[in-house]
């Protein structure tokens, strides 16, 4: 089969293919989200002060925030770059993760 440009079907599928087969070293099954969420390219806090929040991640360009809590990944979106510096400089301002989290961030960014 012949496309515009002389472009053949099975090129075509072989590029889709190549794109679709990208690898991901760090993703994650996001609660209410599907497919997982590729973790490679995003921000990421360590969070081990912390018992309950296991880690942190945030995509600058796409304001899209991941949070870690226990074994469970939860996304937030429209989280401003202040918003994240806020919840990376939460200890060194005498706070936690855990109440800048339910403060700022929790309950306010849902992902429509």
């Amino acid at each position: 089969m012949r496309l515009a440009a002389g472009i053949t079907l099975p090129f075509l599928l072989l590029v889709t293919q190549a794109a679709a087969a990208a690898p991901c070293a760090l993703s994650a099954s996001v609660r209410y989200h599907a497919p997982p969420v590729c973790l490679d390219a995003y921000e990421h806090v360590e969070t081990s002060s912390s018992s309950f929040i296991r880690g942190a991640y945030y995509a600058p360009k796409r304001a899209h925030f991941v949070i870690r809590l226990k074994d469970l990944y939860y996304e937030y979106c429209g989280v401003s770059a202040l918003d994240w510096d806020g919840f990376k400089e939460a200890p060194e301002r005498g706070g936690s993760y855990w109440q800048y989290y339910n403060a700022e961030i929790r309950g306010r960014f849902p992902c429509l």
